[in-house]
């Protein structure tokens, strides 16, 4: 495939036909980046076509659809402007402040000690091991 003829074999030659656009061209254009152009025109968003490996967009359609791109952000910065001011505390939640405590549970009753020798050993023994008493 031969290459093609540009103006004195320059790539200043693009500039000779401006009603269209590569992907870097439309990209500068739109000051955007290229992979920002292709996602655009991939998603139909960016009016453009694929011939063959490379996208070809006219220069018209660029310019159309940042007009209309201004037009909305345009639109919907005003449509925020002249929404009436909330206060701020009704914007913003109240935190919640820890978690919500639970009642403790009610333990069953313990049984009183029963007086007697084993029931003394059964004291020694739940006792730590420091601060038995010595039986003499």
């Amino acid at each position: 495939m031969a290459a093609p003829h540009f103006a004195n074999n320059s790539i200043e030659g693009l500039m000779d036909n401006p009603d269209t656009l590569n992907v870097t061209q439309a990209a500068a254009l739109l000051f955007a980046d290229t992979d920002t152009v292709l996602l655009l025109a991939r998603q139909g968003a960016l009016p453009g076509t694929k011939i063959g490996k490379c996208w070809v967009f006219l220069r018209d359609d660029i310019l159309e659809f940042l007009r209309r791109r201004i037009q909305q952000d345009t639109d919907e910065r005003r449509r925020l402007l002249d929404q009436p001011k909330m206060p701020v505390a009704e914007l913003v939640p109240v935190p919640n402040r820890g978690r919500r405590r639970n009642a403790l549970p009610v333990l069953p009753s313990l049984a009183p000690p029963s007086s007697g020798p084993s029931s003394s050993n059964v004291d020694a023994a739940r006792k730590p091991q420091g601060l038995r008493e010595r039986s003499t």
